[in-house]
């Protein structure tokens, strides 16, 4: 692939994080009750869904932990379904929502139906909700969505183009914990909840990462015997956001390395190279 300044890259599932943010917003502003709001009453228009099979139990904070308990995989997930929310609460579960981590682009995507569901008496899409609330205060004016239906719902466990540079304000806005030119973007109560560790690894997830938030992960890093905890978006093939509080650091990283390598090669590089700069 060719890398030119400025041009759009594919964020890959760095978009979850962008999500996470957005889903802050919503609560800050009241759309959402809160983390603790149940997935049936953001989803009213799923009729036909069984509820009583303690479906009725999974949690906005289930789906944002990636532990609504689903059966099923990420590899067996279809990405093309008519209608993602019915497509994943339609799967019986295999697991009590929230005692099991389970990566799942297909269920982040359900925060779609249930963002458009909240923001329908404001007549707001997702996408104006976003660009107004987040990209346009961050000045982002370049970026295109993947949608995952006719409805113009942006696919929002993966679908975002971002510039390198544009993809950079994501980390800095964590590490300011939600403020941006001295304006507060995200509420910082959203952005301490978020970059929490809910899950913990052991051995490392993928190899590499030691836990996962609210769509954001956690990593300690080393470099010349010394550690460093760090908060990742991390996006397939190596698209990284890594936030380093202690060192007031941001990494931004677009690649796009075998899959075999993709999630080493680029923290082996931070830890190897760019920590040491740091110290």
């Amino acid at each position: 692939f060719d890398y030119h300044e400025g041009e759009l890259a594919t964020m890959q599932s760095v978009t979850k994080s962008f999500t996470s943010l957005v889903v802050g917003i919503a609560i800050g502003r009241g759309l959402i009750t809160g983390v603790n709001q149940t997935a049936r009453s953001l989803l009213p228009e799923l009729t036909t869904i069984n509820w009583s099979s303690g479906k009725d139990k999974i949690t906005l904070k289930h789906v944002l932990t990636m532990s609504a308990g689903f059966a099923g995989n990420e590899e067996s997930d279809s990405l093309l379904p008519a209608h993602f929310a019915k497509y994943m609460f339609s799967k019986p579960l295999a697991h009590t929502p929230g005692t099991v981590f389970d990566y799942r682009t297909a269920l982040t995507n359900t925060l779609g139906d249930m963002l458009a569901t909240t923001l329908v008496p404001l007549h707001l899409s997702i996408k104006k909700f976003m660009d107004s609330l987040l990209f346009k205060p961050l000045d982002i004016k370049n970026y295109q969505w993947v949608y995952t239906d006719k409805a113009g719902i942006p696919e929002l466990g993966g679908g975002l183009f971002l510039a390198p540079r544009d993809m950079a304000k994501l980390g800095q806005l964590v590490l300011s914990n939600g403020k941006w030119n001295n304006r507060q973007i995200v509420p910082a109560q959203w952005i301490e909840a978020a970059t929490r560790e809910y899950f913990h690894f052991s051995p490392r997830y993928w190899g590499e990462l030691d836990g996962y938030g609210y769509l954001f992960w956690h990593r300690t890093l080393v470099s010349n015997g010394k550690t460093f905890k760090a908060i990742i978006a991390l996006g397939y093939s190596g698209q990284y956001v890594i936030v380093i509080p202690s060192r007031q650091v941001v990494i931004a990283i677009t690649s796009w390395f075998p899959e075999d390598k993709n999630w080493q090669i680029p923290l082996h590089f931070v830890e190897e190279y760019l920590l040491p700069a740091f110290q």
